[in-house]
């Protein structure tokens, strides 16, 4: 299995969602407002740095991961926003109830 963690703009979010729905992903996490800086500047959702980001977790089949990232990388390049995209590899843990 496979963590993927996509940080984009939270402007962005919306897309993102639609194209895991589009990609059959399962499920997924996310955090809908987060402040920081990077490449793009300061994102404090303020008057003097205005602007927010987002993160969204999705666990995939190792079999689909690459076929997804390259559909997601193809639609982060045609994107106006600037996304980030990190992934790792986990171990999958069932706890029955």
């Amino acid at each position: 299995m496979k963590m993927l963690m996509i940080i984009t703009s939270t402007d962005c979010r919306a897309e993102v969602e639609t194209f895991l729905k589009e990609q059959n992903v399962p499920g997924w996490t996310e955090i809908p407002t987060v402040f920081g800086e990077g490449h793009t500047g300061p994102k404090f959702g303020s008057w003097a740095f205005p602007g927010t980001s987002s993160i969204i977790f999705s666990v995939v089949e190792n079999e689909r991961f690459d076929g997804i990232m390259t559909v997601l990388k193809e639609h982060c390049t045609k994107c106006r926003y600037s996304s980030h995209i990190l992934s790792w590899d986990v171990d999958m843990v069932e706890v029955k109830h």
